[in-house]
């Protein structure tokens, strides 16, 4: 009996120390054990997708990272067929990743529909998964149905249609290289938030944020960011960068019960504590998330904190696999004005492949386009006497109807096409295509190719091969660009949404200096969210961006400058046209002002295009001269030309406050905010629901770029050819008259001066 008791005593001390070290640690448990999140992905973009034809698909795309675990998913999907269909042979087949998870009939009598579709977690990859939206469509029984009929149809309304995805979140690894493909994934539509934590708001410190927060940019690729800047503190809940010298981050670390730091880059769980009240009594308990990181950047002073925020910025170079890290000497590249994202350089030839295009087969009867992308600086001059050129590397199949082609489009515009006209099939090599130059624009380019592939018999109610049709085009294909000059009007705020030109004129921002007069941490953040977002267009970090509070005394830079007005130099409020009053609220012909046109009117538009005047051509202002005052929730973001030096820049981000700053910096993360703001001011009214932007066209132009003596005569010689030839003409005409005088004078002299000596 005693031994029983004994026994059973034991096992009672074990089961209350258990139960002390469960209560002990349910903190730290707690802390590692995610809750669920959600979220919602609309099919914004292509808005409504046909389906024609007995056969047809639409495919896409759902990105899964490594970081979430999926619990569940719900489609929602909206859509309207034709009247025409047959319900017993028409439906939609919805499959992800090849694996048929739902059908529903197509109904001819109700038309419009609404399917909600409950998706397993383990259907869905860690990468991009296919979700396949097939449609099976007929109105006849007698399998009859032409390739080309109207009234075989379903549309899908992606608008109306969403996936929400239930997740947890996995324990972060700790690996420096899962800052690329875990923390800092382009495949997390959500959103992608992190702090950033400073010893203090010096340019120095701002300088290396910068650095931090554009290495995550540019490993999120084309994702928005929510970035947020603290001192001293760590942010729960979401992932932290810390960056300054081991004496700061040590004594940060502490007060967190976390293990001091030694190296220059590292990653951790990310460091907690709570306070709590036990038996009256406030306690401390400390933990660590393991779903969040902290992430270090670090050194014994300001160069080597430096040197670990540029080696963590540089995306070209992956991080190592362990914890830890030293950086002993980072060495930057050689940046030129050509190093951007997919950016084509003067007088040099590229395969496809260097622009992303891989080796492409065209198959079936009606295949999908494919598309050759590139860029070219915002500045670019663009002439339509100058040429690019493609050399074509193809291949296609017999047995294809002479109609067959493939159709060249530059831009959305059809330039020219290749006749796939031989029965037995064929190839070309250096299929050479010569293209104007004035065919491309500053930016983002698109060449498109569009096969058109028929058989060679065809005909109603017969079956129709069409696995046979096919075209290839290779990835060695050729594309050259010819000399190109810098010469663009400005002010232009759409360029700088499309590549931050004139800040990035060299993509590194070598050229750049930020100016955060009012030294606001609002201020600081608006930096470091437009310079980031900036960088993500560059796909190159800012490693060559100077940062002061004070105008710099090199004259020679693009400003960019964030402050709250009160706060703006008053030099550079000087140089603006919008200051000290302002043109409001009315650019452009009002009702009523069209004037008739006069004799010299007519003239000008005769011999003088409107594409080759330099100097904007003036309308019908209404000007209303007023103080220039942004008001509460609104932000004004400027484009003139710098009071310092000739053809350089200022770019005035302001508002009267800088919580307003900071705000509508956030906002610029939109691309359909980004989009609004063109021409020379724009002002972003923060208050509504969506952004609402109102662009301003200035009325002071002025150019940028370097533009050579024959560059200048191309030029007018393309925009202005009347002209260019009337004034070389009056040239050769004045030349021809002064020749005449001057042989005239020469010829009287020698007969004056031969009848003097008779």
């Amino acid at each position: 009996m005693q031994q029983n008791t004994s026994v059973f005593y034991k096992l009672a001390k074990i089961l209350l120390w258990g139960g002390i070290l469960i209560l002990c640690s349910s903190w730290h448990v707690a802390a590692k054990v995610a809750s669920d999140e959600s979220i919602s992905a609309r099919f914004n973009q292509p808005g409504i997708v046909k389906l024609y034809g007995y056969s047809a698909k639409h495919t896409i795309k759902i990105s899964v990272p490594q970081r979430w675990r999926i619990k569940n998913a719900k489609l929602t999907l909206s859509y309207i067929n034709s009247t025409a269909l047959m319900k017993k042979r028409s439906r939609l087949i919805i499959a992800v990743n090849e694996n048929p998870i739902h059908q529903v009939d197509l109904f001819p009598k109700s038309p419009e529909g609404e399917i909600i579709i409950n998706i397993q977690g383990s259907l869905l990859k860690k990468d991009y998964n296919d979700l396949t939206i097939a449609a099976t469509q007929n109105f006849t029984d007698t399998n009859c149905i032409p390739l080309d009929a109207p009234e075989v149809w379903t549309a899908l309304r992606l608008y109306e249609s969403a996936i929400d995805i239930t997740y947890a979140l996995n324990e972060v690894p700790l690996s420096l290289a899962s800052v690329s493909d875990f923390l800092f994934d382009p495949k997390m539509d959500d959103d992608n938030s992190f702090h950033l934590v400073v010893k203090d708001l010096s340019p120095e410190s701002i300088e290396m944020a910068v650095l931090a927060a554009s290495g995550a940019a540019l490993r999120f690729a084309y994702r928005p960011m929510d970035i947020t800047l603290g001192h001293n503190k760590i942010k729960e809940n979401t992932d932290n960068i810390i960056i300054g010298t081991h004496d700061f981050i040590n004594g940060l670390l502490e007060s967190y019960n976390a293990p001091k730091v030694d190296d220059n880059i590292g990653i951790r769980h990310l460091p907690i504590r709570k306070e709590i009240m036990k038996n009256g009594k406030e306690k401390t308990i400390f933990a660590q998330d393991a779903t969040h990181a902290l992430i270090y950047l670090s050194g014994t002073d300001q160069n080597s904190v430096k040197k670990a925020a540029q080696a963590f910025s540089l995306l070209s170079h992956p991080l190592p696999a362990g914890q830890t890290s030293k950086v002993d000497e980072v060495i930057l590249p050689q940046i030129t004005r050509y190093s951007g994202d997919n950016v084509l350089a003067p007088e040099k030839e590229y395969e496809f492949k260097e622009l992303g295009w891989r080796t492409t087969t065209f198959s079936g009867y009606n295949p999908s386009p494919a598309f050759l992308t590139f860029n070219l600086p915002s500045d670019v001059l663009l002439e339509s006497n100058r040429n690019f050129t493609l050399f074509i590397n193809l291949s296609y199949a017999a047995v294809m109807r002479e109609d067959s082609s493939l159709s060249i489009m530059a831009n959305d515009i059809f330039v020219s096409s290749i006749a796939l006209n031989n029965i037995t099939g064929g190839q070309y090599r250096n299929y050479r295509i010569e293209l104007p130059l004035s065919y491309l624009k500053p930016g983002l380019n698109t060449i498109e190719f569009k096969p058109v592939l028929t058989p060679l018999h065809t005909g109603d109610c017969e079956y129709l091969q069409t696995e046979h049709l096919a075209l290839t085009i290779f990835e060695n294909s050729r594309f050259t660009m010819p000399e190109i000059s810098h010469w663009t009007a400005m002010p232009r705020l759409d360029f700088l949404f499309e590549d931050g030109y004139p800040l990035t004129a060299y993509p590194d921002f070598k050229t750049a200096h930020l100016v955060l007069p009012d030294k606001s941490k609002e201020s600081a953040l608006a930096a470091i969210n437009i310079i980031s977002m900036l960088s993500q267009k560059t796909k190159i970090p800012p490693i060559g961006l100077k940062i002061s509070n004070d105008l710099p005394l090199d004259n020679d830079s693009e400003l960019l400058v964030i402050g709250s007005l009160n706060s703006i130099p008053e030099n550079i409020l000087n140089a603006s046209p919008l200051f000290p009053k302002i043109e409001q609220p009315f650019w452009g012909r009002l009702p009523g002002t069209i004037r008739e046109k006069s004799g010299w009117d007519k003239f000008k538009e005769s011999f003088l295009p409107v594409s080759s005047v330099f100097e904007p051509v003036d309308t019908d202002v209404s000007q209303l001269n007023m103080e220039m005052l942004a008001g509460p929730g609104k932000m004004l973001i400027h484009e003139f030309e710098s009071p310092n030096t000739p053809m350089r820049s200022v770019v005035m981000v302001t508002a009267d406050s800088s919580t307003d700053i900071e705000k509508g910096a956030v906002a610029l993360w939109d691309r359909a905010v980004q989009y609004q703001c063109r021409a020379g001011a724009a002002i972003l009214d923060l208050k509504r629901d969506p952004i609402v932007v109102k662009s301003y066209k200035t009325h002071d132009a002025y150019y940028t770029g370097k533009i050579g003596s024959v560059s200048l005569i191309s030029y007018f010689v393309n925009s202005a050819p009347r002209t260019f030839f009337i004034a070389l003409a009056c040239a050769f005409i004045i030349l021809a008259g002064l020749i005449t005088y001057t042989l005239k004078r020469r010829l009287a002299k020698k007969q004056n001066q031969t009848s003097q000596t008779e």
